[in-house]
Parts: structure tokens; C-alpha cells; sequence
């Protein structure tokens, strides 16, 4: 977990953000992680202590990982949750928040590139049919293979993807 949290904290400040306080759960590891990151107070949590702007949050993204879900014509597959998860915090990345001082969307303001509304960010949903590129050769193979789109994967707006048998 500390290699984890490092790792946050390192993503932040290369994009020039100062962070100040990790708000942590109870667990022992973040108790032995107190003063690891000299700057960063890690605030650990009593038992059964929560913050309620990180229990709404959940919150709210129980909901739209519910209402996604539901909107999907075949079962999930428990392979596939953590990237339903992974797409709807990006969807919720593109939308202004109060949160912030400035009125961009955090994706905005943690990466500096504006949301390319629907041409590209929006375009797809999770689960959409997609053609993924396998490159062009001199041979009768096929140029493309069936995927269903997963998430936004990168600052272009490229999307993962996964395959599967037809």
C-alpha cells in the first residue's frame, strides 16, 4: 500500500500538485505510513470514524456503476468490474465540480487537456461494440478484431479494450 499511496503522490506532484493531507483508513500499514511522506499529513481514521465528502463520493459512484450496469444487454462479468469502475470515474472526471476553485472538470485541470466533448470522450460507452486496428499486411488476414470498449485509456482519448470470442 505505501508503494501505492507513493505512487499517488508522486503522479500529483508531477503535475504540480501540492498535496497536503491523505485522508486513511484505520489499518495498521497507513498507521506505519504516519511520517513516510515528509509534506503530507496521512490522516488515519478511528474505527468506524469515515469523512463524509469521501462516503458521498462512493456514494456516487456506486449509483452510476449501478445504472450502467443495469443498461447493459448481457450479464457481467466479474473479469470486467474493476474496468466499469475505472469508466465510470472517468465519466465522472469530465463534468465541472464545486469542488474545484477553478470551473473546469478535473480531468481538465489534472491533465491540462480540455474534454473533446463528443467527438472522442463521449462517443463511446462502456460495453459498445468496437473494431480494434491489428495493422495492415500484404495478407488476407483480418486488418480488425471484435472488441467491446472498456474505458478511456490515455490523454488522446484512446479507449482499452477487450476482445472476445465470437
Amino acid at each position: 500500500m505505501g508503494l501505492a499511496l507513493q505512487g499517488q503522490l508522486g503522479l500529483l506532484q508531477s503535475r504540480v500538485f501540492k498535496p497536503e493531507i491523505v485522508y486513511a483508513d484505520p489499518h495498521s500499514t497507513f498507521r506505519s505510513m504516519m511520517y513516510d511522506f515528509p509534506g503530507v499529513e496521512v490522516d488515519v481514521g478511528g474505527t468506524g470514524d469515515y469523512v463524509p465528502k469521501v462516503d458521498a463520493e462512493i456514494h456516487r459512484i456506486n449509483e452510476l456503476y449501478r445504472t450502467v450496469k443495469s443498461g447493459l444487454a448481457w450479464r457481467l462479468p466479474g473479469l470486467l468490474v474493476t474496468d466499469l469502475v475505472a469508466y465510470v470515474v472517468a465519466r465522472m472526471n469530465i463534468h465541472r465540480t464545486s469542488a474545484l476553485t477553478e470551473a473546469v472538470a478535473p480531468k481538465v485541470a489534472f491533465t491540462g487537456i480540455p474534454v473533446h466533448a463528443y467527438h472522442k470522450d463521449i462517443s463511446l460507452a462502456f460495453g459498445d461494440y468496437v473494431e480494434e486496428n491489428e495493422g495492415t499486411t500484404n495478407t488476407s488476414c483480418p486488418r480488425s478484431s471484435a472488441c467491446i470498449a472498456l474505458y478511456p485509456a490515455n490523454r488522446s482519448s484512446s479507449w482499452e479494450s477487450s476482445s472476445f470470442k465470437q
